[in-house]
């Protein structure tokens, strides 16, 4: 194929070494998953490389005798699964390669994701290797004989990555893995692929009932968009009533999102897009990894700085007795304390110069304040009263 005469200049020269290593030990290297896809779909960078080593007499002894090889001058990271990760010190190339395996699924009425043990088959054919993998485009291979590559598609992948089409390897075993639903999902969103009949069938009777909050929240995060992603999930009928309730506005928290990514990291990006639309709090548990009591925590923040749009520092100078009694006061105590931390996110001096409360930023907190001579009920109030007449 056209596409895998690309191969050999993007190999980075570490897993170059790592093939003629490999065929010297008699093994077949086969480039499997997303880097085949990619490769197809015009990509110029390969972010996984993945590979299948094939041996017609592979045996327990065989492998380690290529483990062993490999160690000299490479890190090997043992991962689940028979999975070897392989990092190269000098350059920090890394990929990771297997045996073929076979997955073991207990007898149950539902599973969760990794629900299986592996067991190594050399003899198993690539042909019935991929049927465990989720979709047909992401079952492609690419093997190596040392002179050229040779695509492997067994299932047609190929040609349902050009029809933009996602179709499961093998419904029963699809339907095993509910990571494989979220999987579905982020891909169509992220290529605009569709689903193929089979596909729709499988997600709409999927059991979904150990699908958890922390795989959710990987692949909303691998999305790109994450509250896109949720509200393209609503769609499904099998989906936990947990994970239910759209969003009216995600093109605007995604517009948030995105700004304070890269700064933030996801988990606090998307707590700033929540927080400044005051919409999608119940995104924050299973998306952001918030617990109930930080969501609550940030979402009386909110209300308080709604409550105080537009007052300036002068609206807080009063006699003691006066300022105590004023409701405004409290909730500006609410607000400050602990002393101004969270309003070092950029995002938060965002939100309160849109409300006209950016002073509250600007005015320095002295930590050092004495208020020892206060009833222990007030010194809060009154440390927060000797800030605002600094």
């Amino acid at each position: 194929m056209t596409f895998l005469a690309r191969l050999p200049e993007l190999l980075p020269a570490p897993i170059q070494d790592f093939l003629k290593l490999s065929l010297h030990l008699g093994f077949t290297p086969v480039l499997v998953g997303g880097a085949v896809r990619d490769l197809a779909n015009g990509s110029e960078e390969i972010l996984d490389w993945d590979f299948e080593v094939h041996h017609t007499e592979g045996s327990e002894t065989r492998w380690q005798a290529l483990l062993s090889a490999l160690r000299t001058g490479h890190q090997l990271t043992p991962q689940s699964h028979h999975v070897v990760k392989a990092l190269h010190p000098a350059t920090r190339i890394e990929w990771q390669f297997a045996p073929p395996r076979i997955e073991i699924y207990p007898q149950r009425d539902a599973y969760g994701h990794g629900d299986f043990e592996t067991k190594v088959a050399w003899k198993l054919p690539f042909a019935e290797a991929v049927n465990r993998r989720d979709f047909t485009l992401n079952a492609m291979g690419a093997s190596w004989d040392g002179r050229a590559w040779t695509l492997l598609d067994p299932l047609n992948g190929l040609a349902h990555l050009k029809a933009g089409e996602l179709h499961p390897c093998d419904v029963e075993h699809f339907r095993k893995d509910p990571v494989r639903f979220l999987r579905a999902h982020r891909f169509a969103l992220k290529y605009g692929w569709k689903f193929s009949p089979v596909l729709k069938e499988a997600l709409e009777h999927m059991d979904l009932g150990f699908l958890s909050a922390h795989y959710m929240s990987e692949e909303s995060r691998k999305s790109g968009a994450p509250f896109l992603f949720w509200n393209h999930l609503q769609s499904q009928q099998s989906l936990p009533t947990k994970f239910q309730g759209g969003i009216l506005h995600p093109a605007q928290l995604e517009e948030t999102y995105s700004r304070h990514l890269g700064a933030f990291g996801h988990s606090n990006a998307m707590l700033a897009a929540v927080f400044a639309a005051g919409e999608g709090w119940h995104l924050l548990l299973p998306l952001a990894g918030k617990g109930e009591s930080e969501t609550t925590v940030w979402r009386l923040r909110r209300d308080h700085i709604l409550s105080l749009s537009g007052k300036v520092v002068e609206d807080f100078i009063k006699i003691d007795e006066e300022l105590f009694r004023q409701e405004s006061f409290a909730t500006l105590c609410q607000l400050v304390r602990p002393p101004l931390a969270w309003f070092q996110f950029a995002w938060a001096k965002e939100v309160l110069t849109e409300h006209g409360l950016l002073w509250i930023t600007e005015k320095p907190w002295d930590d050092k304040i004495d208020v020892r001579s206060f009833p222990p009920q007030e010194r809060g109030a009154r440390k927060v009263m000797a800030w605002v007449r600094a």
